[in-house]
């Protein structure tokens, strides 16, 4: 009896194996390979996986009229809650339900009009955070929306502070309707502003430390955003983290960067 129990065991860890591989190629298919690059602004997103497959991801969209110009850049972070497949498959259901809207409609919009969608079709178990920002090129206003998601951060003449949205911050598939709502900013040159998942405040040093959300804006204020661009500013915190977490990040960590 004992060898075939053994080829169990070994045959179920390989089970558990592939579906890590399947859920985590699903992860990545989910996140654009290059940033959308026009006049006006510089953004840059990175992914930062953990040990185990989670359900983070970004997305950033450009919308441009009929004569090809851009007019605006919509950009999302999203956090599933779960691990593995039970991750994945509500990041993927979300992604297109989000990707279907983020071009046309307003940050508020798009959260309130998937809400329903996503509390009837995914598991009562799963709940999912996402932060919207719609950047409008020619108004240079940042409209902002959040669904129980990190709060952005927005650094300006060296200080940065987290933008505050008006409720309700439910996150998604908790509750079948709910109407989010905007905050609206006018965004100045050289400006900073940055949406992120939980896997950077809740990042665990060997003392059992965590890095904390009031340390965001903090390391914000310490690189120099006037000089590097969104990918070199991406790179600063990437680097941040892992060393902080001596490389092992107990969640995924996701971040979006935008100067204008």
């Amino acid at each position: 009896d004992y060898i075939p129990e053994y080829e169990e065991r070994i045959a179920q860890h390989l089970r558990v194996e592939k579906e890590i591989e399947i859920a985590r190629e699903s992860q990545y298919k989910l996140m654009p390979l290059q940033p959308p690059k026009a006049e006006g602004f510089d953004v840059y997103g990175f992914f930062l996986p953990s040990f185990e497959v989670g359900g983070d991801y970004f997305d950033y969209v450009l919308t441009k009229n009929e004569s090809g110009d851009a007019i605006a850049l919509t950009m999302a972070v999203v956090d599933v809650s779960g691990k593995a497949m039970r991750a994945a498959m509500p990041a993927i259901f979300t992604s297109g339900l989000l990707l279907s809207r983020m071009k046309d409609d307003m940050p508020d919009e798009v959260l309130s009009q998937i809400s329903e969608p996503i509390f009837s079709r995914t598991d009562k178990r799963t709940f999912i955070t996402c932060a919207l920002a719609r950047y409008d090129l020619e108004s240079k206003k940042m409209s902002v929306a959040n669904a129980g998601h990190c709060r952005p951060v927005l650094k300006r003449n060296g200080l940065a502070e987290f933008i505050q949205t008006p409720a309700p911050a439910y996150p998604l598939g908790i509750r079948e309707e709910v109407t989010y709502k905007s905050q609206s900013i006018s965004m100045k040159k050289g400006d900073f502003f940055l949406l992120y998942s939980d896997g950077l405040p809740e990042a665990v040093n060997e003392k059992g430390e965590r890095f904390g959300f009031d340390s965001v804006p903090r390391l914000i204020e310490s690189i120099d955003t006037d000089s590097l661009s969104a990918h070199e500013i991406a790179q600063e915190i990437k680097r941040t983290v892992q060393k902080f977490s001596n490389y092992q990040l107990a969640d995924d960590t996701t971040i979006i960067c935008l100067k204008v």
